[in-house]
């Protein structure tokens, strides 16, 4: 299922146009906390969203095809046990409750504690998995990596491509480009209007546009555009520092 934006004008932003396909999509930008607001008809604008071919009016049509984590997972949670969050879909069963806890990577021992005794990390994991539970193609996520460890963000990109494998359609609205380059298929530049889009390396490796609009560069792409600037070396593209490395070394081996 796909959310398209047709000739979206607000505030600072204008006549934007873009289609997020399955898969995780990642916005970034001074633009992309506007871009969600308009997602989730926060505010008034003009143009057309779309959410699976349907027009999106208000906060009800967004609700019923789009599930949402807010940037503080705490917003979702209100009861006193993880299995009191799941049984607020009074229609989920034991056994949809499991399955979601397993895609979650947390097994049923779980259920007994309070949710806020949790790590910032397996609360943002818990709210994903009580979005889940309403079992939707599109999730939208509002800055997952903030306020999480090395070890949460590892286990947090584990899950969302655990979702795309699912087939669910990711959708990432985040100021962490070096999250974002870690996680996405698809990067939205988006300023007051549409800058940059692509694949993650067609987007980041156009540093000297992000630079002269200050949007922030991964750090393993600011490498690789100096090695090429200074020592005229095209290195490959990689996710991984260390992999980086090795093509620095054969390349003036």
């Amino acid at each position: 299922m796909e959310i398209e934006y047709e000739k979206i004008s607000c505030e600072n932003l204008e006549d934007i146009d873009l289609c997020f396909k399955p898969g995780i999509n990642c916005v970034i930008g001074s633009g992309a906390s506007l871009m969600l607001s308009v997602l989730t008809c926060s505010i008034n604008y003009e143009g057309v969203v779309k959410i699976g071919g349907k027009i999106c009016k208000n906060i009800k049509d967004f609700a019923k095809s789009v599930s949402y984590v807010p940037e503080s997972p705490e917003e979702l949670l209100f009861n006193k046990t993880v299995l009191k969050e799941f049984r607020v879909n009074k229609s989920i069963t034991r056994l949809e409750i499991d399955s979601i806890l397993k895609l979650i990577g947390f097994d049923s021992n779980i259920l007994d504690m309070d949710p806020f005794d949790l790590s910032s990390g397996e609360k943002r994991k818990l709210s994903i998995g009580l979005a889940l539970t309403s079992l939707k193609k599109i999730i939208v996520l509002n800055n997952p990596s903030m306020g999480i460890d090395a070890s949460g963000e590892k286990n947090l990109i584990k899950l969302i491509r655990e979702l795309k494998r699912n087939g669910m359609n990711i959708i990432i609205f985040s100021n962490d480009v070096e999250f974002v380059h870690k996680v996405a298929d698809s990067v939205y530049v988006i300023t007051d209007k549409v800058l940059a889009l692509g694949s993650k390396y067609d987007v980041f490796k156009q540093c000297d546009l992000l630079r002269a609009n200050k949007i922030p560069i991964p750090e393993i792409m600011e490498f690789s555009d100096y090695v090429l600037k200074n020592k005229n070396i095209r290195l490959g593209y990689r996710d991984d520092t260390s992999d980086l490395m090795k093509d620095v070394y054969r390349s003036v081996g």
